[in-house]
């Protein structure tokens, strides 16, 4: 199990180097950094586990890239907020941090890391409360405002228990950006003083 999650977090951490890349290299980013952005998705909880795996439902929310230096150049690096569930009653939310790197058009890929609180239900022990959750997305631009992903996290506590089997899922994730701030405010701004009259 250590030699699983330490594999998977090599994968992470060697996204997250990727991400200093300059930015004038890239083309147009995948979400837009000033913005923050909603997902929603679905999928298979415990794919690889021996147990018959359940299904996942969750949300995600992305807030505006946060620039941070290290010794190869900026790294544009994302908080990142969500919860999901499972059929079998289980609950888990969590708070780390995403990046992106684009492969190739259209075409990204997203390393994240989080910290989660884990409710097991009626579904299988993961051991511990507190869990890890270090994933890897496929993404599409689909334009400026949507994007279409897989993604394939793994969920463990880190051998932090005695008890640490861990779990995977896969799950297909549907994004999109939300408005500026900007225009939220005007928004609110014009429903209190309601219509304009001519």
């Amino acid at each position: 199990m250590v030699r699983r999650t330490l594999g998977i977090l090599r994968v992470v951490v060697l996204g997250m180097t990727l991400l200093a890349v300059p930015r004038s290299a890239r083309a147009e980013p995948l979400l837009d950094p000033g913005r923050a952005s909603l997902a929603v998705f679905a999928g298979r909880f415990n794919l690889l586990s021996s147990h018959p795996g359940t299904t996942e439902l969750g949300f995600e929310i992305t807030l505006p890239a946060r620039d941070v230096g290290t010794r190869w150049g900026k790294v544009h690096l994302r908080p990142l907020v969500g919860a999901a569930v499972h059929s079998r009653r289980g609950f888990w939310a969590y708070a780390g941090v995403t990046g992106e790197v684009q492969l190739r058009g259209r075409w990204w890929l997203v390393p994240s890391f989080a910290a989660a609180f884990f409710e097991r239900g009626s579904g299988e022990a993961l051991g511990s409360r507190l869990e890890f959750r270090s994933g890897l997305e496929l993404a599409y631009r689909i334009d400026p405002r949507w994007h279409l992903g897989v993604l394939f996290y793994h969920l463990s506590n880190g051998d932090f228990a005695s008890y640490n089997p861990g779990s995977e899922s896969l799950v297909l994730r549907l994004g999109w950006r939300l408005p500026p701030g900007e225009q939220r405010r005007r928004a609110g701004a014009i429903f209190a003083r309601g219509p304009s009259r001519t």
